[in-house]
Parts: C-alpha cells; sequence; structure tokens
C-alpha cells in the first residue's frame, strides 16, 4: 500500500513537471517551488511566473492529471498483485549520431 501511495504523488507531480520541460524550463525545479503553495498557486507556462493561477485565468486540464493518476494506480495495483516490474532496457546510442548522417 504504501509503494502505491508514493506512486499516485509522484504521478500527481508528472503533469507540471511536463508542461515546463515543453516550455524549456527544468520541471523538477518548477515542481519544488510549487509543491508546498496554496491550493491554485502554481508556475504559469505562457508568462514563466509563479502565481495564482486561477486568479489569472489559466485552468488545469483535469483530464490530463486524471489520466495521470488513473495510469499510476493501474500501475501500482499491477506491481503489487504480481509483486515484479517489467520495463524496457535502454540501449545506448553511439557517439556517431543518428543513421545516415555519417
Amino acid at each position: 500500500e504504501k509503494t502505491a501511495v508514493e506512486i499516485l504523488f509522484r504521478a500527481i507531480g508528472y503533469p507540471i513537471q511536463q508542461i515546463a520541460e515543453n516550455a524549456g524550463v527544468d520541471g523538477s525545479i518548477v515542481l519544488e517551488k510549487v509543491k508546498n503553495q496554496e491550493w491554485g498557486f502554481g508556475w504559469n507556462a505562457a508568462t514563466g511566473t509563479y502565481e495564482d493561477l486561477f486568479a489569472s485565468g489559466v485552468i488545469d486540464p483535469a483530464t490530463v492529471t486524471q489520466q495521470a493518476v488513473l495510469n499510476s494506480c493501474s500501475i501500482a495495483a499491477s506491481v503489487l498483485t504480481t509483486a515484479c516490474l517489467i520495463t524496457e532496457v535502454r540501449e545506448e546510442q553511439s557517439a556517431a549520431g543518428p543513421p545516415g548522417m555519417d
């Protein structure tokens, strides 16, 4: 159960991290700055400022957060019931660059 709760809390932070990364900012820094603030406070990707998002008219796309939570709960349930997890092993890329770019 503790593992499931930890996965859930991490999943809740992923949307803001991804929005920040898409805007060219380090998502983990943005998450840390807004994590312990009052409800509604966040980072406005359009302006690059930390502010009360509801007061400035930014509305959280609840579907994104909801899907992140549902996906993490599904993974947590699978891990708890099977006691294992299968992941993909990344292959190392060569220093030569993408194919055809010799």
